[in-house]
């Protein structure tokens, strides 16, 4: 009962999230200066009962609240409106870029790890190795996502590579302090005592007693990857949500921007959600252990 209590709690505060999330991108672009009014009212040949219409779809019925509530009804029932930049349905939009940007993301993510973990255990195993990695993670926490996107377009690296770039100083600081922080710990210090060997007292000692944070921090990095994606889509042209996202707000394009930010907070939210729970279940058998 009580572990039921708390998953409804969880996902209301991921639903509160999202909503939160969304009404927020349409305040942000409804109340800009000029964002209700429409370019194709410019054209001349547009009589005035035509460039009305448009002024009235720009409005929205009931202002902000009321355009947001109607927009969730039609959400819900699979309809996120059309683009008025691309002039077709944004659910079509989202279904042909989806695949791209999920693609990136999984493999900067999983590059990341792979790296960040790898060099993490090699700087615990043997700590003259630290400062190349050290110096490199310094050196790419430093850089913001959007100049990684510009050096990568230049040398025509993958968009993936980028977002392996940017998740990689996470992974690797946090994951070598969990590390360092673990050797200090009495049952490593009885476990080196006993005489077993380094590469069990890493993997088995080190390592695996701290499976529950790195659960943590692999769904906070999976946020970081989708962040970075924007950036790296929108200055590398590729045709992913990241673009999507930069153009439709470039145009003030209200559906697409808002159906954008459902989507990427709902991932990005339940994501860490995941990984929460996730670590919260290990961290509780660990204590029962």
């Amino acid at each position: 009962m009580r572990a039921q209590k708390g998953l409804l709690a969880a996902l209301l505060r991921w639903l509160a999230g999202v909503l939160a999330a969304g009404f927020l991108a349409a305040a942000l672009l409804y109340l800009a200066p000029g964002a209700r009014v429409d370019e194709r009212e410019l054209d001349p040949t547009l009589s005035e009962e035509a460039r009305a219409a448009l002024r009235a779809e720009g409005a929205g019925r009931g202002g902000l609240l009321g355009f947001y509530v109607d927009y969730l009804r039609a959400a819900v029932r699979g309809e996120f409106g059309d683009s008025r930049t691309y002039g077709v349905p944004v659910r079509q939009l989202l279904e042909e870029r989806w695949r791209l940007t999920a693609s990136s993301v999984l493999r900067g993510w999983s590059a990341a790890w792979v790296l960040g973990l790898g060099a993490a255990l090699l700087c615990a195993r043997w700590r003259w190795s630290a400062g190349p990695f050290t110096a490199a993670s310094a050196v790419l926490v430093s850089m913001p996502s959007g100049l990684l996107a510009i050096l990568f377009f230049v040398l025509r690296w993958p968009v993936a590579g980028i977002l392996a770039a940017a998740v990689f100083p996470r992974v690797f600081r946090y994951t070598r302090n969990l590390l360092e922080a673990a050797a200090g710990s009495p049952h490593c210090l009885a476990a080196r005592a006993r005489g077993v060997s380094r590469g069990r007292l890493l993997f088995f000692h080190q390592a695996w007693p701290v499976w529950p944070e790195a659960v943590t921090l692999a769904g906070v990095t999976i946020s970081a990857a989708i962040g970075a994606a924007i950036p790296a889509e929108a200055l590398c042209d590729v045709a992913g949500l990241g673009q999507l996202a930069w153009k439709s707000a470039l145009a003030r394009d209200l559906p697409l921007l808002v159906a954008l930010t459902l989507v990427i907070a709902a991932v990005t939210l339940g994501c860490n959600m995941l990984a929460g729970a996730a670590a919260s279940l290990g961290g509780e058998r660990r204590w029962r252990a």
